[in-house]
């Protein structure tokens, strides 16, 4: 695993990601594993993982996650959104080598995710109260996760 102690390491560099987003990742996140898009759900837009997690948590039993993800052939982790299964599976609608174009079937670009699991009422009402779909750990408005100390557990999903 290389997201964890990656992100043990940015919590205590002296120029690392916003400290508290490194550390909230690291004291409420989780490992999730990659695999291939279930039957019946579609790669979305390159590029709006957030958008595009957020729009399909309506009516569906995934849950929105937010976190490091490492893709395949690249050596830095990215800031990223997922869904998953209660169980832990990632269900990854942005990177997906079907909406690449690289292959037929939609394998996951994703190697290796480490996040929180948010609970779908707070997401949703923070994408219709800011009027965008954006990232939570980004958040800065009064619906941030950081105006509570320590955010509340209300936020937080339980997975597996």
């Amino acid at each position: 695993m290389f997201l964890l102690p990656w992100l043990e390491s940015e919590a205590k560099s002296p120029f690392p990601l916003p400290r508290w987003q490194g550390k909230f990742v690291l004291k409420h996140g989780r490992p999730f594993t990659p695999r291939p898009l279930p039957k019946g759900i579609k790669p979305s837009e390159l590029h709006l993982c957030f958008e595009n997690n957020q729009m399909a948590l309506p009516g569906s039993d995934l849950v929105y996650c937010e976190g490091y993800a490492l893709q395949k052939g690249l050596t830095r982790p990215t800031h990223h959104a997922w869904l998953s299964t209660r169980d832990g599976f990632v269900v990854d609608r942005t990177w997906t080598a079907k909406r690449l174009n690289l292959k037929k079937a939609a394998i996951p670009l994703g190697v290796e995710y480490f996040g929180v699991p948010f609970n779908m009422i707070f997401v949703l009402h923070h994408s219709f109260h800011v009027g965008s779909y954006c990232s939570l750990l980004d958040a800065t408005d009064e619906w941030s996760l950081w105006k509570t100390k320590p955010p509340a557990k209300k936020f937080l999903e339980r997975i597996g």
